[in-house]
């Protein structure tokens, strides 16, 4: 799959302050808004050279209506993309993928696994809701969360219809709404190579096995077929770590 990319935006790594990045890609089209589970609401993605921590976050199933649940599904396939580079040149292809799956336990319980987190030496895998700790500065977290997009959706529909900018910065059509999150944290020495590639790019898709496959625990299968569903688009992180 060669990924197309929208929503590009900067950091230098070396800034002392914590700078969020985002991509958005909420309001799809029928398509992918018909797979709720698999339909990508935002990628964030910030650093903190005080702790040497790097994390993501890719949330999906937008618009829960307080008190819905969290939306899981074991056929849906997430992955976080990341290209890396020593300058500010990128091939857009992936040297990391931080594929993310849900599964049941016995009980039918959900849980989430996460593989390639870099530095992991094994796939993470425990209970959704759950922070779930590998080593002091890689954590996996997945859960139902406040939507934290902030957005005039209504203004933003007025200003295309009129050509007169009607947003208001105190209204938020996100406000009360919910989503599915999932946050990885890692350390940033081990995302950039020690430092050595400190300019990153990243991006975030879903993808859906053809034909569902009945399985127990969330172990996913060895080889499974994918096919891609919804691009979020992409954030690109650039600077020197210090």
């Amino acid at each position: 799959m060669k990924p197309a990319f929208k929503g590009l935006v900067t950091l230098g790594l070396a800034t002392p302050l914590l700078v969020i990045l985002m991509g958005s890609d909420h309001k799809d089209g029928p398509s992918a808004t018909a797979d709720h589970a698999a339909d990508i609401a935002d990628l964030y993605a910030w650093h903190s050279t005080s702790a040497g921590t790097f994390t993501a976050v890719v949330t999906f199933a937008g618009f829960g209506a307080p008190g819905a649940p969290a939306v899981y599904d074991a056929n849906a396939l997430y992955t976080i993309h990341v290209d890396r580079s020593a300058t500010t040149t990128f091939d857009n292809t992936p040297k990391v993928d931080i594929n993310i799956r849900f599964g049941k336990d016995a009980s039918g319980h959900f849980g989430v696994q996460v593989e390639n987190l870099p530095g992991a030496t094994a796939a993470i895998k425990g209970a959704v809701e759950t922070t779930l700790n590998d080593g002091p500065k890689r954590k996996v977290f997945a859960g139902l969360r406040d939507d934290p997009f902030f957005f005039d959706l209504d203004g933003f529909k007025s200003t295309a219809a009129t050509g007169t900018l009607h947003f208001d910065n105190t209204h938020d059509t996100f406000a009360g709404t919910n989503v599915t999150a999932v946050v990885v944290e890692m350390d940033l020495a081990d995302i950039t190579v020690g430092g050595t590639l400190p300019h990153l790019q990243l991006w975030a898709t879903t993808a859906r096995k053809p034909t569902a496959i009945a399985r127990t625990g969330i172990a996913p299968d060895p080889t499974p077929t994918h096919r891609p569903l919804t691009l979020i688009g992409s954030v690109i992180a650039t600077g020197n770590t210090p």
